[in-house]
């Protein structure tokens, strides 16, 4: 209820007027054909401000203990039950942004993380970590198609970029691989990512590297022969992987 009605009660006098009558001190106040309560509530504040101040403390609190109706709305259309079409596509976004920053899975199941996304919509649960890996899978297997398609219809041989480093959000060391083709006649180039490899936090000698390079070949059918060069820093580790592999 407003706090003029809450202080008023309309009443007609002997004119058949409109006129609204104050509950604190009967005084009648003309209540104009537009319906407005400029009067009355011009009223309260001139003759009653201590009554106008306790009404508002009073409801200030009672409007932060009983949302309103249109608060109340608001929330529920966030608490409603979410489309199974909405829950996967979230899904994919957060597995990507794991997989984007190197987070680790145990992420979506800590409590402060929960909170966190249920406080942006009630109605999700973060995917399990068996859920997120399937879509990592299913991406990492679109990529490989992509790159298998790519390979199958260039004739150039590859060369292939290597370099190792430390990440510190998923505690490993990790080898990246990407590949370039080069048409032969220079007009064409293509780039792309064959794999990111967790090398755990062993020593990342020539032979393990090889090895990891050549299951990342072996993934979109390139035998290290289809391999023209590689291309990486000066580590006496990379030189020997090179070597290991035939390739110079």
């Amino acid at each position: 209820m407003s706090m003029v009605w809450d202080m008023f009660v309309k009443k007609v006098d002997a004119t058949g007027s409109s006129v609204g009558e104050c509950k604190l001190c009967k005084k009648l106040i003309k209540i104009p054909q537009s319906k407005t309560t400029t009067n009355l509530l011009g009223h309260l504040k001139n003759n009653h401000a201590g009554e106008v101040k306790k009404w508002e403390e009073e409801n200030k609190v009672k409007g932060a203990q009983s949302p309103s109706t249109s608060q109340q709305k608001i929330e529920a259309s966030f608490t409603r039950i979410m489309k199974p079409e909405t829950r996967r596509s979230i899904n994919k976004k957060l597995a990507i942004l794991m997989a984007d920053v190197s987070l680790s899975l145990r992420i979506p199941r800590l409590r402060t993380f929960k909170n966190f996304v249920q406080s942006l919509n009630g109605s999700y649960v973060p995917s399990t970590s068996r859920t997120l890996l399937k879509i990592m899978d299913y991406y990492v297997n679109e990529i490989d198609g992509h790159n298998r398609k790519l390979l199958a219809e260039n004739a150039a041989r590859v060369v292939i970029t290597a370099d190792c480093w430390t990440s510190f959000n998923a505690n490993t060391g990790l080898l990246a691989i990407s590949g370039h083709i080069v048409s032969p006649d220079f007009g064409k180039r293509e780039n792309f990512i064959l794999d990111c490899v967790p090398l755990g936090q062993e020593s990342h000698t020539a032979d393990l590297i090889a090895d990891k390079i050549r299951e990342s070949l072996g993934r979109v059918n390139l035998k290290y022969n289809d391999v023209f060069t590689v291309v990486a820093d000066g580590a006496s580790t990379m030189k020997k992987a090179s070597s290991n592999l035939g390739i110079d």
